[in-house]
């Protein structure tokens, strides 16, 4: 449903690529195949180029994953028989 926020640009307006102006409510949500190199080794997804380490149970599945930019956290989710389970917490800076 639009909810109104939008932004216009003037023709010949320089856009901004650089700079984040809010990151009030910001978050942007991934999904991601869990990898790992051997069975029962360590498991691990990448989040924007940075590896994210996982508990082996969770090796060859997707996970769902939420990146809360204004309290630069990292939140990751499994579905399991139709239940989702918040399977980690982390700290995850914005890197600008």
């Amino acid at each position: 449903m639009f909810n109104g926020n939008f932004s216009y640009i003037e023709p010949h307006q320089d856009i901004e690529t650089d700079t984040l102006l809010s990151v009030k409510g910001k978050k942007v949500y991934f999904i991601r195949f869990v990898e790992s190199a051997d069975k029962g080794s360590k498991a691990w997804i990448k989040v924007l180029n940075e590896l994210v380490l996982l508990p082996s149970q969770y090796c060859h599945q997707f996970v769902f994953v939420e990146w809360d930019i204004e309290q630069e956290h990292l939140l990751i989710y499994s579905e399991y028989k139709k239940a989702v389970s918040l399977i980690m917490e982390r700290p995850f800076t914005l890197n600008i």
